[in-house]
């Protein structure tokens, strides 16, 4: 069994398979409740990125490229059924790059591609660039701008540092990624953002129509950058008609 996968434990009638890819410093038991949550078509099936949770032995990836090389051959297996992916942050370019990667071998595509909390890879930085800050000061920045530490992690010193050695190598990747943009994907996109998210602006998430030449469709929730967190009461049934709306389309046909 693919160490890059939390395959589900049942979901023997599902649909779609929903591959989902966490935000920077973030492992696979992120998308743990939705399995329970989400109906029985969907299964969700979230990503392990090396250097965090049951990977956490092995060196992050610093480079989408690297990544992307390794990530590709363990989808095999997992795309002989209607599949869709979805990325949260960082997630969203790790979800975009696969999709890239799949249209440019003339793979299958997803049947929904959905990016939240992240800009459209073509538009520029909104905030400057952070990767170079030591430990510190990156930790209060990050926490000032997303939110994203958990408490526990805080209060914990070894818990810490290896939150650390994962945040900085997943914001050198964010930070140095840049995608080679030709033509547009031909799978719909959803873009899903916090109506409060200072750092990702409701236009920079409707930006990501130009690259679909698909369906496009942008949903705000209530929240901040991590939205996910305390909204998914109104988002998961959000992603539900998303997903079952387009596989149903796909099946007319």
């Amino acid at each position: 069994m693919s160490r890059w996968f939390l395959m589900p434990a049942s979901r023997a009638g599902a649909a779609i398979r929903l591959l989902c890819f966490p935000h920077a410093g973030a492992g696979a038991t992120t998308f743990a409740r939705w399995q329970r949550q989400l109906p029985s078509t969907i299964a969700v099936t979230p990503c392990q990125l090396p250097g965090r949770e049951w990977r956490r032995d092995e060196k992050p990836c610093e480079s989408m490229e690297h990544l992307l090389d390794r990530l590709m051959p363990e989808l095999q297996g997992l795309l002989d059924t209607p599949f869709a992916f979805f990325g949260h942050s960082l997630g969203a370019w790790i979800a975009y790059g696969v999709a890239h990667r799949l249209r440019i071998a003339g793979g299958p595509k997803p049947v929904r591609l959905i990016v939240s909390s992240c800009r459209a890879p073509h538009l520029p930085p909104r905030l400057s660039l952070i990767g170079s800050l030591q430990d510190r000061a990156l930790l209060e920045e990050v926490q000032r701008r997303y939110g994203l530490i958990p408490q526990v992690i805080m209060d914990d010193p070894v818990l810490m540092q290896m939150f650390l050695k994962v945040l900085h190598s997943d914001i050198a990747l964010f930070e140095s990624t840049r995608f080679h943009l030709d033509a547009p994907l031909a799978c719909p996109v959803s873009a899903y953002g916090g109506v409060d998210d200072e750092a990702v602006r409701p236009e920079d998430l409707k930006a990501w129509t130009s690259h679909t030449s698909g369906d496009f469709e942008y949903r705000a929730f209530a929240g901040g950058h991590h939205y996910l967190r305390n909204a998914q009461g109104d988002m998961l049934p959000a992603l539900t008609d998303s997903l079952t709306g387009v596989l149903t389309r796909a099946l007319m046909y």
